[in-house]
């Protein structure tokens, strides 16, 4: 399957990756929640290709979305990381 890696923000694309075999945790897909996942990832199984939503690293140097990504993954941990 053929991955294409979207920004979310300013739409330009990222990159694409070829996958043999479909792994969501070798992807880093079975992180997401059922919505998140319904918002960042479309798949076309008949045509073997998909669209990921990420954010580019222009809109994350320019802070756009930092403070955003940061509070929504740390609110109610301690270890941002987790």
């Amino acid at each position: 399957m053929r991955l294409i890696y979207i920004c979310d923000n300013c739409e330009r694309y990222i990159d694409e990756i070829e996958v043999e075999e479909w792994d969501e945790t070798l992807l880093g897909f079975d992180a997401l929640t059922y919505e998140e996942r319904n918002e960042l990832l479309h798949l076309d199984w008949n045509r073997q290709i998909g669209t990921v939503r990420a954010i580019c690293d222009t809109c994350w140097q320019e802070n756009e979305f930092t403070g955003t990504l940061l509070s929504s993954t740390t609110a109610g941990s301690e270890n941002p990381l987790h």
